[in-house]
């Protein structure tokens, strides 16, 4: 690959980071006067901004998270051919918010973020993994538990839709990405503490 599509893809994959790292549930908690890093869960997130500060700064934060994602994976497609780089903008934009570099790498769970990333990548993955969690809350009660288990399903389904073990290995890292910032939720399941919101 010649020099400058190899600089347009750190370049995209470095502003997909960026990206990720806008803390857009923080910014609106503070045009409602709170800090969703110091209400609830301390979760950066839309979920969290939901319960804790607003419902609407939570739709809201869930829009522009997903739009992030989606935005990072579209920009990524059209500046370099191929699959690789787009999967590795969406690993990015997802490590991104969930490390945020704005807020000290603190940060929110990815789900969001990952939802819109994988939209852009394939339209067909979101129903495919949304439908693996749903039938995870049916069996766990518990909708924190079965969005983080139901991750591992990620990578099989990018490694069914684009055919290449690429595509599973940074599946496999992005849902490491996610559960690892889910840590807590699993154990508030494992502790009898459920959650159905």
């Amino acid at each position: 690959m010649p020099a400058v599509p190899h600089l347009y893809a750190i370049g995209v994959i470095a502003l997909a980071y960026l990206l990720g790292s806008i803390p857009f549930s923080f910014l609106l908690g503070k045009l409602w006067g709170k800090d969703p890093g110091k209400v609830g869960s301390g979760n950066i997130g839309a979920a969290n901004t939901f319960r804790n500060i607003s419902p609407l700064a939570g739709l809201l934060s869930l829009f522009f998270d997903a739009g992030k994602g989606y935005l990072s994976v579209y920009i990524a497609g059209a500046a370099v051919a191929g699959v690789t780089v787009p999967l590795l903008a969406a690993l990015a934009v997802v490590t991104g918010h969930n490390w945020m570099l704005f807020l000290k790498l603190r940060g929110g769970k990815g789900m969001a973020t990952s939802a819109g990333a994988l939209l852009a990548l394939s339209p067909w993955g979101v129903p495919a993994v949304l439908a693996v969690m749903i039938i995870l809350v049916f069996l766990l009660r518990d909708t924190n538990a079965a969005g983080a288990l139901g991750m591992p399903a990620l990578p099989f389904y990018l490694y069914f839709a684009f055919n290449c073990w690429t595509a599973f290995l940074v599946g496999a890292l992005w849902a490491v990405a996610v559960m690892v910032k889910c840590r807590s939720d699993i154990s508030a399941y494992r502790a009898g503490r459920r959650s159905l919101l």
